[in-house]
This record gives structure tokens, C-alpha cells and sequence, in this order.
């Protein structure tokens, strides 16, 4: 006798409308606009440490209008700055004599807001700030760059870093500093600041940081 041939199952159609319905949603999320990644770079786990990243767009990868620019812009280059190292995206301080600048203001949370958690990296006084940078060669000690953090409520002046220089040998470096403070339920502005003195001289900056904990 002549084995049962097995049932040949029929191929599956996705239904006219279903199929509309996913294309809708693909080109909706296709389409979303760069505000919508304009989120802060987030959580670090670290040797089963965590802490967490306030800094919006840190890459300056989505021109997100949280970034504010005086006398500086964004750019891109393709590969990334210092030679691929880094991102290909950063704020350019190039205006001579004259005081170039980009921050934007961010807000910790603290006790009273909803999402504060007191038994987390919230709590932390321990902070870390950075950046990334590439810079022109031929440069002097006036052409300098740093970051600081301000209490944007009040002015006050809670961290400066010490600059970088034009005539330091490093073209290409990621400084780091670290600093003890209560910043829970401030408004916090963080800023670069520099000035370029050289002819031609150029900052590009990018990768920055405001690390609370761990």
C-alpha cells in the first residue's frame, strides 16, 4: 500500500490590512524626529556598580535643542573625530577672540520627585565630569577649553575643571575630573567654555559627561 502523502499545509497570507497597518507603523517610526532620541545617555553598570549619565544628546548625535550654542555650532565628520576614536558629531569652537561656549541645563532628581529613589545612585554626592576633544595644532596657552557646573537657580558656581591648552602635545584626549556634591532636586546648567586666540584654531568637542555615583 502506498504510504499517506503528509498534508500540505497552505502558506500563510498576512491579511491586506494587517500588512498596511505594519508598513503605517514602520514609516511612523521611520519618521520620528531627532527630539525623540533627545534623552540623557543613562545608566552605567560598572563591576556591579551603577550610576547614571544626565547629559542629554552627550554625542551631539541628534541636534537636540537642549544643547545651546554662543559663538559655536555643531558639526559632523565622517569616520569621528581624531581619526575615528571618537564620535562624529561635536560642537566646534573656532571664534577668535572671543568666548565660545555650549551647555544646557538638566535636573536632578531629588526627594520629592516621583521617580527619586533614595536607596540608588541618587543619593550620591560622588560626581564625574568629561568630554572628548580633538584640537588644531599650532595652538598657544590662551587657546583653552573647560567644563563647569552651575546651579542654574542660583548662579553659584558648584565645579570648574582645569583648562585644556592649545600648546599641550595631546591633540586628542578625554579629560575626567571628579567632585563631591548635594545636587539632588537642583537645576543643574553644564557648560563648556572656551576661547581661541590662533588664526585657524579650531576645539571639536564631544562625549560629555555629568556622572552621578557611584
Amino acid at each position: 500500500m502506498r504510504a499517506a502523502s503528509a498534508e500540505k499545509r497552505p502558506k500563510e497570507r498576512i491579511d491586506p490590512v494587517k500588512r498596511a497597518s505594519l508598513l503605517v507603523v514602520f514609516l511612523l517610526i521611520a519618521a520620528l524626529p531627532a527630539s525623540a532620541q533627545c534623552v540623557p545617555a543613562g545608566d552605567i553598570y560598572w563591576g556591579g556598580t551603577h550610576s547614571y549619565n544626565y547629559v542629554v544628546d552627550n554625542k551631539f548625535a541628534n541636534n537636540c535643542s537642549n544643547w545651546q550654542y554662543v559663538n559655536s555650532g555643531r558639526y559632523s565628520t565622517a569616520g569621528g573625530i581624531c581619526g575615528g576614536i571618537y564620535s562624529p558629531d561635536y560642537a566646534r569652537f573656532a571664534a577668535t577672540g572671543a568666548t565660545d561656549r555650549v551647555y544646557q541645563v538638566v535636573h536632578i532628581p531629588g526627594p520629592g520627585d516621583p521617580n527619586y529613589d533614595p536607596n540608588s545612585y541618587m543619593s550620591s554626592t560622588h560626581w564625574t565630569v568629561a568630554f572628548h576633544y580633538e584640537m588644531s595644532t599650532g595652538g598657544t596657552w590662551y587657546d583653552n577649553v573647560k567644563i563647569e557646573v552651575t546651579d542654574e537657580d542660583t548662579g553659584y558656581l558648584i565645579f570648574r575643571s582645569d583648562a585644556r591648552r592649545g600648546d599641550n602635545p595631546a591633540t586628542c584626549f578625554n579629560p575626567g575630573w571628579s567632585f563631591t556634591a548635594d545636587l539632588r532636586g537642583k537645576n543643574v546648567r553644564v557648560s563648556l567654555n572656551g576661547f581661541v586666540q590662533t588664526s585657524s584654531f579650531k576645539w571639536k568637542l564631544t562625549d560629555v559627561d555629568l556622572i552621578q555615583g557611584p
